[in-house]
């Protein structure tokens, strides 16, 4: 049976929140039919696995989980592509990061707005955050990349939240960016490029709190980038600059 919703979620150590985060979307997304929540387990080095492997065994829900963990540290943007491919056949696939940014509440009330929209893609633009400036001015460089690249000015470039729809990615999906840095951002300017008609609908974050410093990136102090996210954003420049 086809798929009406795929909800995708990457995770990597996210011990702390992902039971949480899959609570409230099991609860915002009870009344939806045929829905499944795909996890692709990014060799998380935290208990993430064991305590999913846990929660779905006792799993009480009409909402199925299924999760697939990678034989190697794939990075997030392999993941996330890895998600897409997994989604290929839904009617609808609705993507997300596993870190908890948005409640499972506001992640269906974007739902919900992007299934009225008649456009084919609906990005969420994330609000009420408060990042360090280092990631803010990160953003911007981003955008006006973007921008230059397809004289548009698309809020959120590299937002996580996204509603694909109608099996779009079958046709949309190109092989070329498995092995990308950051997909989300060349799958926005492939979208200009390609005039798809996309709709961008505000989500509002939540606080993560302190626990959210350090999973991915390995931050110490809040205010000032890792070493890891300095390299990361070095690659990913000329990545986008190429695209």
């Amino acid at each position: 049976m086809k798929n009406n919703l795929i909800i995708s979620i990457p995770v990597f150590n996210e011990s702390e929140r992902i039971l949480n985060f899959l609570s409230e979307i099991l609860s915002s997304f009870k009344d939806v039919d045929n829905c499944t929540i795909n996890i692709i387990n990014d060799c998380s080095q935290d208990d993430t696995l064991k305590k999913l492997n846990v929660f779905i065994k006792s799993l009480n829900s009409n909402i199925k989980i299924y999760v697939k963990n990678n034989s190697i540290n794939l990075g997030h943007g392999r993941s996330v592509f890895e998600g897409l491919l997994l989604g290929l056949n839904a009617c609808q696939l609705l993507t997300v990061d596993g870190d908890h940014m948005v409640s499972g509440e506001d992640l269906y009330r974007f739902y919900l707005n992007g299934c009225k929209s008649s456009a084919s893609i609906i990005v969420g633009t994330r609000k009420n955050g408060d990042p360090p400036l280092f990631r803010k001015v990160t953003s911007w460089i981003v955008k006006l990349i973007v921008f230059v690249k397809t004289r548009r000015l698309i809020r959120d470039c590299n937002s996580p939240i996204r509603l694909y729809k109608n099996q779009l990615l079958k046709s949309f999906l190109n092989s070329s960016l498995q092995n990308k840095l950051t997909p989300n951002i060349l799958f926005t300017i492939q979208m200009v490029r390609d005039r798809i008609k996309f709709e961008e609908i505000n989500v509002s974050l939540r606080n993560q709190g302190p626990i959210h410093l350090g999973t991915t990136w390995k931050n110490k102090y809040k205010q000032l980038p890792s070493l890891k996210f300095i390299i990361f954003i070095y690659r990913s420049f000329f990545e986008v600059i190429k695209f």
